[in-house]
């Protein structure tokens, strides 16, 4: 059975999934306890897996960051994971272009991409916030 807060947040997604166009998605959704940092000591509350080519996103959720999470951000985080469904072709094209260059070259490459995905779907979360007049923080 799913908590109010899990409830919540699927809806929320499914806001932000109709909003950017992506209806014929089909998102999952998993608990788990703790997601733990993003190695730069940030407390990750969520992650999004997508295959884009069958239209499948897995969203993973940590409990522990969404049962405390205001509406506000909650919102933001559902949105910023569905800009990153509405991005993963461009996405993983990259990944598999890297795949084709040396070890250390590669290395160096997924360091930069995903700093520079990060940061354009942070971004694009903002715009997306912003056009819709959502609250962008508490």
């Amino acid at each position: 059975m799913a908590t109010k807060q899990q409830r919540k947040f699927r809806s929320l997604v499914g806001k932000w999934k109709q909003r950017l166009w992506l209806r014929e998605w089909y998102v999952d959704f998993d608990y788990v306890d703790t997601l733990g940092d993003d190695g730069n000591k940030w407390q990750t509350t969520a992650s999004v897996a997508s295959k884009p080519q069958y239209r499948h996103a897995l969203v993973t959720v940590a409990e522990d960051g969404v049962k405390e999470m205001s509406d506000v951000n909650m919102n933001r985080t559902a949105c910023h994971e569905m800009v990153h469904v509405a991005l993963s072709a461009y996405d993983n094209m990259c990944v598999e272009m890297m795949s084709t260059l040396p070890v250390k070259a590669a290395d160096a490459f997924e360091r930069w991409r995903w700093n520079e995905h990060e940061s354009v779907t942070e971004t694009l979360t903002s715009i997306l916030l912003d056009a819709y007049k959502e609250k962008q923080s508490e």
